[in-house]
This record gives structure tokens, C-alpha cells and sequence, in this order.
């Protein structure tokens, strides 16, 4: 899931939420460990790629398992821009 700021100015993901689950949490890999973060800097006009092996969400206390083809909400908050709802869609990752 790609995040892309279309404003003229940069803005950052502070926090993410869903009836899915408990608690979603923002997360970086580095070159050794994977790290919790506060934010996610959106430059304007630039996609930020969002993948398990880099910066993604985590999804803490699932309510229901995930299984491919399932379809929840999301709502996402930005620091400048506010709140936005997303539908996320479960499948594979590319690739696989």
C-alpha cells in the first residue's frame, strides 16, 4: 500500500485505527531490528512505499484472523490533513 500526499505541502502519518483490531501500530526495518515509530514523513507528491520489509503497519489483537479476499476499514491520520478512510483488501503479497 502505497501512501502518496497530494497537498503542496509535507505531512506525516501520526496513528492508524480499525474495528478489525485493538491497536495499530506505525513500524520501520532498519538494517537490524524493526522499530516502532511516531510517524511516517509523507514529502509531497513523492509515494511512500509501504511494505513488510521496510516501513507497514502492524495490526495488534485481530479480532478475526485474516483470510484472503476479506475486505475491513481503516482509517488513517495524518498530522496536517486529518483523518482518512481506506479500504483495505487481504492478499497475498506480490509475488507470492
Amino acid at each position: 500500500m502505497p501512501l502518496l500526499n497530494t497537498a503542496k505541502e509535507p505531512d506525516s502519518l501520526i496513528a492508524a485505527r480499525s474495528d478489525r483490531c485493538a491497536q495499530i501500530e506505525l513500524r520501520a526495518h532498519n538494517k537490524y531490528d524493526i522499530l516502532p515509530m511516531q510517524e511516517f514523513y509523507l514529502d509531497e507528491g513523492k509515494p511512500l512505499a509501504m511494505r513488510p520489509t521496510a516501513k507497514h503497519l502492524r495490526l495488534i489483537g485481530l479480532k478475526t484472523p485474516l483470510v484472503l479476499g476479506d475486505r475491513f476499514k481503516l482509517v488513517l491520520d495524518f498530522l496536517n490533513a486529518g483523518e482518512a478512510e481506506v479500504e483495505v483488501y487481504v492478499e497475498n503479497a506480490p509475488g507470492n
